[in-house]
């Protein structure tokens, strides 16, 4: 697939695998119609878009980058639904809650801030990590959140931030953080060469 112009630092896959969207230093958010290898839209985005989600029914995206604001997209038809700004830190990494009532943002300091995307307001904002947080994911079933940063740790917070539990295990900075779907499991990938569960 081609068609960014820039470093692309971001993806998500719909849910039915069906629709695919990246987002690239070059500023823009594109989506894909699985397998086809030309973009269908390409569409301004924020400044830097580092991360993005899709929330459970594949209506929304969320994006986040650089410029320190959120925006909520509508996918039928690409119209900008929400932004939220203001915000202190770049953001790093974005995740919607299943059942939509929260979006979860990570920011370069080490932050987490809690959202409600009907209408942007805040619901809480918790220190994550003295390092750079490297993962945002919520469960499935909504009951948490968990985190993994650049000092190696995974944590799972309850929904207003106070951490519950703390993993460690990995020798060097974890890149990917993803939780199965029946919430038993969390996998997590890392620059020490090892996956871990």
């Amino acid at each position: 697939m081609s068609g960014h112009t820039g470093l692309v630092l971001c993806a998500a896959l719909s849910k039915d695998g069906s629709r695919l969207v990246s987002g690239s230093l070059d500023n823009t958010i594109r989506l894909w119609d699985v397998p086809v290898s030309k973009p269908v839209i390409s569409h301004q985005a924020n400044a830097g878009t580092t991360n993005l989600a899709i929330n459970a029914d594949g209506t929304q995206w969320l994006t986040g980058g650089a410029d320190k604001v959120i925006r909520i997209w509508n996918a039928a038809d690409r119209a900008l639904v929400k932004e939220i700004g203001g915000l202190p830190h770049p953001i790093v990494k974005v995740a919607f809650r299943a059942d939509k009532a929260q979006i979860a943002v990570a920011d370069a300091a080490g932050f987490v801030r809690l959202f409600n995307p009907a209408d942007g307001a805040s619901q809480g904002v918790f220190g994550a990590s003295a390092a750079e947080i490297t993962g945002l994911s919520y469960p499935p079933n909504n009951a948490w959140i968990m985190t993994s940063g650049a000092d190696g740790l995974v944590k799972r917070f309850p929904n207003q931030g106070v951490p519950q539990k703390v993993a460690a295990g990995h020798g060097d900075i974890i890149r990917a953080l993803k939780v199965n779907p029946n919430n038993s499991m969390v996998a997590t990938g890392s620059n020490d060469k090892t996956c871990r569960l």
